[in-house]
């Protein structure tokens, strides 16, 4: 069993909401500690301290835990100031800090920071927020594994000299990518249909001039479909405008640093016992959106082969007579693979949009719907729960919810929910018996959030911890 660590505080909250039904959650030390997400089958407990439980009916200020043993989708939603971003912070906190964990971690956490505020997790907290942190039986902690990335090209004077670039191949995107790039579609529109026809003759059968037989390249670049563009005698079946407009676009895209025949290694930034902070902001939302895109394909076709190694290895293990020259091809694979892991990505209505082309959609929709399978978890924020694409907003199995009030965002987000809605609640001493969840999430405070587990009998009310470092987020 491992051995458990506890923040066992006499803490009780001014805020907080009195349920009707008694709450059933997985819990552990004497039911002191309780447990969101797990997964049963096994006592060993993995797993990160979120805050504590929040409500007035005898569990007020229960250390409440994050179950990282499995894999796990996580929506955090909430109207901007509510808090999301926070929060964020405090699960990426959590996976790098053996303080704040139990049982290992082994991991890789990769940041996809579109706003840039993840930098000044570098930072611990001091003066008031570190007095805040001793109320809770936390001390303050420096994270020392942690790598911030920009985009090559966009590099300021202001950043630190340690900060690494990162940089894509063109060669990393195939036809969708292009196509999604330039916000049109390979099936219908002509621009589209062009671009995928030049990714395939150059990247994967070859094309042919009046003169020569040009065979296919894999590892391509853009000057390489330029010239398929200018040459192909296919390709100038397509109308002169069509041809003129894909040729500026790939000609604008050949001059933007961040692409390179010498792109970034995937296994740098995701790397396990690694907080890795990707540096976004500065990128056109298109290219912002590419960059995920291709990142989440690399990383999911990578940790899906490592996955299938060490699924091989552990069979051959048990065989009394395995291969021992098997045996050590499949242990290189893994070493040389990827670990399982999480990616954090805030605003994610963004970049998985219920409406519009864009290159992170496709690729993150099949990390929400397939990546559990293999040892990923994603965990994303978004102020416009309305706005995810329809196909994944039932696939979270863990919701934090903070503050909503737009009606949409709170319909959408009831619609969510993959637990019990209580029949009544009370709050500030009015028992509410219609509208239940709405007037919960209208209420609800700063740095509060209404949880939804698949290992919880309803829905219920916690305090998210402090942090243990500086939150990048700033209110204007």
């Amino acid at each position: 069993m491992t051995t458990l660590k506890t923040f066992h505080k006499p803490m009780r909250f001014d805020e907080g909401y009195r349920f009707f039904t008694t709450l059933k959650l997985d819990c552990f030390n004497n039911g002191q500690d309780y447990l969101i997400g797990a997964l049963g089958g096994s006592e060993e407990i993995n797993a990160i301290y979120l805050g504590k439980i929040a409500e007035f009916d005898g569990l007020m200020g229960r250390d409440l835990w994050l179950d990282i043993r499995g894999a796990h989708v996580i929506y955090i939603i909430g109207k901007r100031r509510s808090g999301k971003s926070y929060t964020l912070g405090v699960i990426a906190e959590g996976m790098a800090c053996d303080e704040l964990r139990i049982g290992p971690s082994n991991q890789a956490v990769l940041i996809l920071d579109t706003l840039n505020i993840f930098w000044t997790m570098e930072q611990t907290v001091s003066g008031e927020q570190a007095e805040d942190l001793k109320k809770w039986g936390v001390s303050t902690k420096q994270i020392s594994d942690i790598v911030c990335y920009y985009p090559r090209g966009t590099r300021s004077d202001y950043m630190p000299k340690h900060y690494k670039e990162f940089a894509i191949k063109p060669s990393d995107l195939d036809g969708n990518d292009w196509a999604a790039l330039f916000e049109t579609d390979p099936v219908v529109d002509p621009m589209g249909q062009l671009l995928y026809e030049l990714y395939e003759k150059t990247a994967i059968e070859g094309y042919s001039s009046d003169f020569k037989k040009y065979p296919p390249k894999p590892e391509y670049g853009i000057s390489d479909l330029l010239h398929c563009l200018d040459s192909d005698k296919e390709i100038q079946r397509y109308p002169i405008q069509v041809k003129e407009a894909v040729r500026r676009r790939l000609k604008t895209i050949s001059r933007m640093p961040i692409f390179s025949t010498e792109g970034t290694d995937v296994r740098e930034l995701f790397k396990p016992n690694q907080i890795t902070v990707l540096l976004l902001r500065n990128l056109d939302h298109q290219i912002r959106a590419l960059v995920i895109g291709v990142l989440v394909k690399k990383i999911m076709k990578l940790r899906g082969e490592t996955d299938e190694c060490e699924k091989r290895l552990e069979i051959l293990q048990r065989s009394p007579c395995a291969d021992k020259e098997e045996t050590e091809k499949l242990t290189r694979f893994i070493k040389e693979g990827l670990p399982r892991g999480w990616i954090l990505i805030d605003e994610a209505h963004n970049y998985i949009p219920q409406t519009g082309i864009v290159a992170s959609k496709e690729p993150l929709k099949k990390y929400v719907n397939e990546g559990r399978n293999i040892g990923l978890s994603i965990s994303v924020t978004t102020q416009q729960p309305s706005g995810l694409d329809t196909s994944i907003r039932r696939n979270a199995d863990i919701l934090i919810i903070h503050q909503i009030t737009m009606d949409s965002d709170v319909d959408a987000t009831s619609s969510m929910i993959n637990t019990t809605m209580p029949d009544t609640v009370e709050i500030g001493g009015n028992r509410i018996k219609s509208r239940v969840f709405e007037h919960m999430t209208r209420e609800l405070g700063l740095g509060y959030a209404i949880i939804s587990c698949s290992n919880a009998n309803r829905l219920f009310l916690a305090k998210i911890r402090p942090r243990i470092t500086i939150h990048g987020g700033r209110e204007y």
